[in-house]
């Protein structure tokens, strides 16, 4: 199985293809760009110089060496949908422009900073946790029991976000769209 992105015009997507050399060729997750995109999208071409594809939509495809059942389908769209959705949790937080790296070590590390504060009156302050502004390190300290309280609400919200995200995802997956 391989996965890429692609790019074309809506009316050229399809769910699901047989290629030229028994391929199958699966597509999900078409979003249709919008105007800023589409120039955006030339002007990447520009700065970079290599090929940009036209087209008014982008989508993700997965290319299968064996016809594929529609479990299998399943399973391989899910799969990158949640490996999207974790890669978001993990990299894609800020706190007051900085960023903030969201693996699990680190969610577990502010939910017992936090926690503690709370069953302590923030007897455990200040607390300063490593965040990234850039290429560098930044270190910022809570000092309060109500700061930290906003940067863990902050990062559940994240988290909750990206979930959600994740499971609108996957319901617009219609099987009937894949039968062979």
């Amino acid at each position: 199985m391989n996965a890429f992105n692609n790019f074309g015009k809506v009316e050229e997507f399809e769910p699901i293809s047989v290629a030229a050399n028994g391929k199958y060729i699966v597509n999900f997750n078409k979003t249709i760009l919008t105007e800023e995109e589409k120039v955006l999208k030339k002007s990447r071409f520009v700065n970079t110089g290599k090929l940009v594809p036209t087209g008014n939509a982008t989508w993700q495809s997965i290319i299968f060496d064996t016809k594929p059942s529609l479990h299998m389908i399943e399973e391989a769209i899910f799969e990158i949908i949640n490996k999207a959705t974790e890669y978001r949790i993990a990299n894609c937080f800020k706190w007051h422009g900085n960023s903030v790296h969201l693996d699990k070590e680190n969610q577990m590390n502010y939910k017992n900073a936090f926690d503690l504060a709370m069953a302590t009156d923030g007897e455990n302050l200040p607390v300063t946790f490593k965040f990234k502004k850039g290429n560098a390190s930044v270190y910022y300290t809570f000092d309060t029991v109500n700061e930290l309280k906003d940067f863990y609400v902050a990062m559940s919200n994240h988290i909750s976000n990206c979930l959600k995200a994740g499971w609108e995802e996957k319901d617009k997956f219609d099987r009937n769209d894949y039968k062979i």
